[in-house]
Formats: structure tokens, sequence, C-alpha cells
């Protein structure tokens, strides 16, 4: 199985410890995992085009990804990437509407309370 992680860090290009213990355990269990940068993604629209390329290049093949959802600066931007790319049929560890709830605190109390969870009384 091709696992592709994308990564949304802005830092340097090195392996957060992370990202190591993921490719790490990919491969203990026979699969490939490989580092996705998202500020390589770009999404391109047009009347008869929507697709989301990585370095001038398709998106990686990958049978499923694994979106590491560490952004805080423009996080809509961020998740239409995700959204994008769920449209586009690949499978996702944690879909984006799943982190756009779990990014948003009152949004996920409210879901929390929702489903008859109980949730700390929050001002």
């Amino acid at each position: 199985m091709k696992i592709g992680i994308l990564s949304f860090r802005f830092t340097n290009r090195n392996l957060t410890f992370e990202e190591e213990k993921l490719i790490e355990a990919a491969a203990q269990h026979g699969h490939e995992a490989c580092i996705i940068h998202a500020l390589d993604c770009r999404l391109r629209l047009g009347s008869h085009e929507r697709n989301v390329f990585c370095q001038d290049r398709p998106f990686p093949q990958v049978d499923i990804l694994i979106p590491r959802a560490r952004f805080i600066d423009q996080p809509e931007l961020r998740l239409m990437l995700l959204y994008e790319l769920e449209r586009q049929g690949i499978c996702m560890l944690n879909p984006p509407a799943s982190i756009a709830s779990a990014k948003n605190k009152i949004k996920a109390l409210t879901l929390f309370k929702a489903a008859g969870l109980p949730i700390p009384r929050t001002v």
C-alpha cells in the first residue's frame, strides 16, 4: 500500500519525529510512505479543469492520505485543498469535514452535545 503523508509545515524540509515514526511504522507493515508538502500543492480551477498539482505534476497516486493538519494560518484555504483531494476520490484517514470540526472548538463542542456526550461548561 502506498501511503501519502500530507505535511502542512512551514519550516524546513527535515522530517519531524512524528513523520519519521509514521514512515517507519508503514515500512514495518510492508507499506511505502512518502511525505507530500502541502506548500508544493496547487489547486487549478478553470471552466473545464479542477485538479490538484504538486510541483507542477499531478498529485501523487496514493492508496490513502494522512493529512497532518497543523495549520492555523488560512484554515479555510488549507481545507479547500483537502476537500478537492476528497472530491478527486483520494481516501483520507481524517476527512476534511472532521478536521474542520476539530479545528473549531465551538463547532466540536456543539457536535459533541448533539451526540449526547457530556461537555464542560464553556463561555
